[in-house]
């Protein structure tokens, strides 16, 4: 029996039409209070300013950058746990904003997630068997008949014994418990999964497992992926593009084999450089970043990157660079974009190191 034979004859993937997801000028700021009680006002942090980016069916894009520079709220975007400020989201060929709230909430229901923690992101008080199917369940795709037999089903599919429906998470390992969260995020019969941080919290000797479970489980059904991680190598075996992110924009796209082997922005080159090298046997020199992120509430005019940057001129300190193509399909937010694709200008190192990629 097929998992979509268990779920009622309904195809396992949405069968729409590329990109499955779109995002178009995408900005998301929150409201926050500053100033003492006596002078109290109200700004806005920018988590997310314009942010354009799309997901073709079966594809992975992998979004990488420093702790707060918006990957996550990105994510929470997609999920619809908060709304944009301003810019579109389509989902299938068709913007959320024209759709009917019944229309949004089935579409949104073929987006399954997969998060960082395998614990605390599985209730402790239930079995697996109802773990898994809850989601499937609560959106109506799961009659009460089959559920069993779905149980089952998704169990094989990741790699867990048919028994393993009756324990409760505690009695697995880091590694299991992941494979049970995939295994729900599959319930709902997905054609897009985002995946947060989902590796980071298990040991090295495990995340090859996953990874490999999560490239089976996406041949098999076609799925698209969000795949956000700090562990660059890991997005590098992962993904087949990558959209880097810099305080709230992003400032580079492209193939992964193409972004990773020739960065054209400098804060993907020193990204880079401060990560494990793919290939152990290469040797690089790390390129070391002075000053501190700046604060999301004040962000720097012109380029974001301005005041971190090694080769920041004038120009970088008042107009902000667009996103310009450098080769089919890889582009970077820099003036100086097609210049680094094609070598130079070198990055000289400075001093105040406190950039980790993460």
């Amino acid at each position: 029996m097929t998992l979509a034979e268990t779920q009622g004859g309904q195809p396992a993937v949405s069968t729409a039409t590329p990109p499955v997801l779109e995002l178009q000028g995408v900005s998301r700021h929150f409201r926050v209070r500053t100033g003492g009680l006596l002078s109290r006002s109200h700004a806005a942090v920018r988590a997310v300013d314009n942010v354009s980016l799309f997901i073709a069916a079966g594809e992975t894009l992998g979004v990488v950058g420093e702790s707060g520079c918006g990957k996550t709220t990105v994510a929470r975007l997609i999920l619809r746990d908060i709304p944009p400020t301003a810019g579109r989201v389509w989902f299938g060929g068709r913007a959320l904003d024209t759709m009917s709230h019944d229309e949004r909430a089935a579409l949104t229901r073929s987006v399954g997630a997969v998060f960082q923690d395998p614990f605390s992101s599985l209730n402790p008080r239930h079995r697996v068997s109802t773990i898994i199917t809850e989601p499937a369940v609560i959106v109506g795709k799961l009659p009460r008949a089959n559920r069993r037999a779905a149980t089952k089903e998704l169990l094989r599919l990741v790699g867990l014994p048919a028994n393993a429906a009756d324990l409760y998470p505690h009695e697995f390992s880091g590694g299991q418990r992941q494979r049970i969260a995939v295994a729900r995020a599959l319930s709902v019969s997905p054609s897009l999964l985002i995946l947060d941080e989902p590796i980071s919290a298990l040991d090295v000797s495990i995340r090859a497992q996953i990874i490999n479970l999560l490239k089976e489980v996406q041949h098999t059904f076609n799925l698209a992926y969000l795949f956000i991680a700090h562990d660059l190598a890991s997005v590098y075996h992962m993904a087949d593009r990558v959209a880097v992110m810099y305080l709230g924009q992003v400032v580079e796209t492209g193939e992964t084999v193409e972004l990773y082997s020739r960065p054209s922005h400098p804060y993907s080159r020193a990204l880079l450089s401060a990560s494990l090298p793919i290939n152990p046997r290469e040797r690089k020199s790390e390129i070391i970043l002075g000053g501190e992120v700046p604060s999301p509430l004040n962000p720097p005019e012109g380029c974001r990157f301005h005041p971190r940057c090694p080769l920041a001129f004038e120009r970088c300190r008042v107009e902000q660079p667009p996103m310009t193509e450098v080769t089919p399909g890889h582009a970077s937010a820099c003036f100086l974009a097609e210049e680094l694709h094609r070598g130079g200008p070198q990055l000289s190192q400075v001093p105040s190191p406190d950039v980790s990629p993460t």
